[in-house]
């Protein structure tokens, strides 16, 4: 672990998450003393907005960008139900 500051620290981990046919995913895993409020704000709103148990993400969107540059923030709970379970 790399100690970035005295309350905020930064995981370089590379994950791979397999799925049937190999790796699928390369997570780098960010470790925070907290998770900035707003984003905590965000993933609560869209938890509200989304009916019969769907997974609920947040897209960020930089105005003037393409959006398949967007950044989309969800829980590793719901990634792990998407991938059907992780090994």
């Amino acid at each position: 672990m790399k100690k970035m500051s005295s309350d905020t620290r930064q995981t370089e981990a590379e994950i791979a998450l397999f799925w049937e046919r190999g790796p699928v995913l390369s997570l780098d895993i960010e470790v925070r003393s907290k998770i900035p409020g707003t984003i905590e704000k965000w993933l609560k709103r869209a938890d509200a907005a989304s009916p019969h148990r769907k997974i609920a993400v947040v897209q960020l969107h930089n105005n003037g960008c393409e959006h398949s540059e967007d950044i989309c923030i969800l829980r590793a709970a719901d990634l792990r139900e998407l991938l059907g379970g992780v090994r």
